[in-house]
C-alpha cells in the first residue's frame, strides 16, 4: 500500500508525461490537405491551390517532393528532378518539378512542372476544371514554339497552364504562384 500522498505524486507525473507526449508529438506532425481520391491525382494537383490558397501550394510541392524522394527542405530542381520522369497513380506523366523563391520560409513561393504529352492532359479539361481563361496564343518563330495559356487567378494563386506545338492539345507545363497574403485591417 502506498501512501495517498506518493499515489497522487505519480498520477500528477504521469498526466503530465502524456500531456507532454501529446504535445510533442502534436508538434511535429505534418499538415496535410485532405483530397478526394477518386479523383485523378493531376487533378488532384491543380485544384489544391485553388481550394485551398496558399495552404495547396504547399501541399503540392509537398506531394511533387514525395514523389522525388525528398524531404519538405528540399527544393526542387534538375538536380532532385535528376532527368527522371515521375509517373502519378493517374498515368500522367511529370518530366519534372521546380520550387523557387523561398520567402515563405519553410513553404515556397512557386512551383512548376512539365508533363509529358502521353498520356495527355488535355488543355480544354485543365481549363474548365479550373476555371482558367486563354491570356496567350503565340503562333511560334523559328526559335518559339507555338503556344497557347490559360490563367487562373484569385486573392491567394496564379496558375498558368501552358500547352506548345507539336501538340497543343495537350498541358506542357503549369506554374503556380502563390500571391500575397492580403492584409486584414
Amino acid at each position: 500500500m502506498t501512501a495517498p500522498g506518493h499515489r497522487a505524486y505519480s498520477l500528477r507525473l504521469t498526466c503530465v508525461g502524456f500531456l507532454l507526449l501529446v504535445a510533442s508529438c502534436a508538434s511535429t506532425k505534418k499538415t496535410t490537405i485532405p483530397v478526394d481520391k477518386s479523383q485523378p491525382e493531376i487533378e488532384q494537383l491543380l485544384l489544391l491551390p485553388i481550394r485551398q490558397g496558399h495552404a495547396g501550394v504547399d501541399q503540392v510541392v509537398r506531394n511533387l517532393q514525395r514523389h522525388y524522394g525528398v524531404d519538405d527542405a528540399t527544393a526542387l530542381s534538375a538536380r532532385t528532378n535528376a532527368s527522371k520522369a515521375v509517373t502519378l497513380e493517374d498515368g500522367i506523366v511529370i518530366r519534372q518539378a521546380f520550387t523557387g523563391t523561398r520567402t515563405h520560409t519553410p513553404d515556397w513561393d512557386e512551383v512548376a512542372f512539365d508533363l509529358e504529352a502521353k498520356p495527355c492532359l488535355k488543355i480544354e479539361r485543365a481549363s474548365i476544371l479550373t476555371g482558367a481563361t486563354k491570356v496567350d496564343e503565340s503562333s511560334g518563330s523559328d526559335t518559339v514554339s507555338a503556344s497557347v495559356t490559360y490563367q487562373f487567378r484569385n486573392n491567394a494563386v496564379r496558375m498558368d497552364i501552358t500547352a506548345y506545338a507539336p501538340n497543343p492539345q495537350c498541358v506542357g507545363t503549369v506554374w503556380i504562384y502563390k500571391l500575397a497574403t492580403p492584409k486584414v485591417p
